[in-house]
């Protein structure tokens, strides 16, 4: 199914099926969607053994969930305050613990230059020590959308290729959202369960004159 299918498929399920427009309209797309990065991201944050296999393939050109990542091609940029490389994300990608959302980047000509991710904190402890200096790898860790880059970086790279798990809401209408194992009826099923839970938008026009009885 592609990303609008599920969205309507939600819909209509909350609605009951063939529901009046008003009471379609009760759920707007954009809060659809919204609950849906939610339970896109559970999926994959429920399961120990889900996450330690994602990191176990980080920088792997062959993942099970490949059709649920994009390919974009970033400018290496460099901030004068901090003396550091970097390159802005264009989108939000899925939050995964570890930063596997990020599931390779590296230089846009050399492929088997593949970068490695670092936590914020290690980073910290290690950008002062001679460890940088002795190493030909390349770092780089997430903070906001930015994908800051420590260690050996090649001055006269310009771009890196980033292959990001991104999220639900990201996708266009007509994207394919394969998920393997049956979990695509586990995403319905959680969006529609947290919007159960909630009150639906109220759309009545409340500047409409109200009638009284006679």
């Amino acid at each position: 199914m592609n990303k609008a299918q599920i969205t309507e498929l939600v819909r209509r399920n909350l609605t009951g099926g063939d529901a009046p427009a008003e009471l379609r309209g009760r759920y707007h797309e954009k809060e659809i969607e919204a609950y849906l990065d939610l339970a896109y991201e559970s999926l994959f944050n429920a399961y120990p053994s889900e996450r330690q296999e994602m990191r176990a393939e980080l920088g792997l050109d062959a993942w099970k969930y490949d059709k649920l990542t994009k390919s974009y091609k970033l400018d290496i940029e460099f901030d004068s305050d901090t003396e550091k490389y970097y390159s802005t994300l264009p989108i939000n990608v899925t939050s995964i613990v570890d930063n596997t959302g990020i599931r390779m980047v590296h230089p846009l000509k050399e492929e088997t230059s593949v970068f490695f991710p670092r936590h914020q904190t290690d980073a910290f402890l290690m950008g002062g020590l001679d460890v940088n200096q002795f190493s030909d790898m390349v770092y780089y860790y997430l903070e906001g959308k930015t994908l800051w880059y420590t260690g050996s970086i090649d001055c006269n790279w310009k771009q890196v290729r980033a292959k990001l798990f991104i999220k639900f809401s990201e996708f266009d209408d007509t994207d394919d959202i394969s998920l393997p194992d049956g979990k695509d009826m586990q995403l319905i099923q959680i969006a529609i369960q947290m919007l159960q839970t909630k009150k639906p938008m109220d759309i009545v026009d409340d500047n409409a004159p109200i009638q009284t009885a006679q």
